[in-house]
């Protein structure tokens, strides 16, 4: 048996492997474990989060601009009221012209 194998030794042929086939394994294996940390997600991480205070606030921006503008100066005021089923009606109150 020890005969049959020094046999099978002598009659391999050596191995050859593709041009930079060890570098990029060994770039492959390196990436791999720089997946597995926080530190490869971290700026995709703090994209999202940066986004997603962008869009909380421009949702805000938006709900605060859809409200009824409160006129509490003298003179003249503009007040909008949207009844729910008809077209927005624009009232216009004026003291010198005695507008209602």
């Amino acid at each position: 048996m020890a005969m049959a194998l020094n046999m099978l030794k002598d009659a391999s042929l050596p191995v050859e492997t593709p041009y930079a086939f060890d570098h990029r394994l060994e770039r492959n294996a390196k990436v791999q474990v720089a997946k597995d940390s926080f530190r490869y997600w971290r700026p995709a991480l703090i994209s999202a989060a940066a986004a997603a205070v962008i869009v909380f606030s421009l949702v805000g921006v938006l709900k605060e601009e859809r409200q009824d503008p409160v006129n509490t100066g003298q003179g003249s005021s503009v007040r909008r009221t949207i009844p729910k089923s008809e077209f927005p009606v624009l009232e216009l109150e004026s003291e010198s012209l005695n507008l209602k």
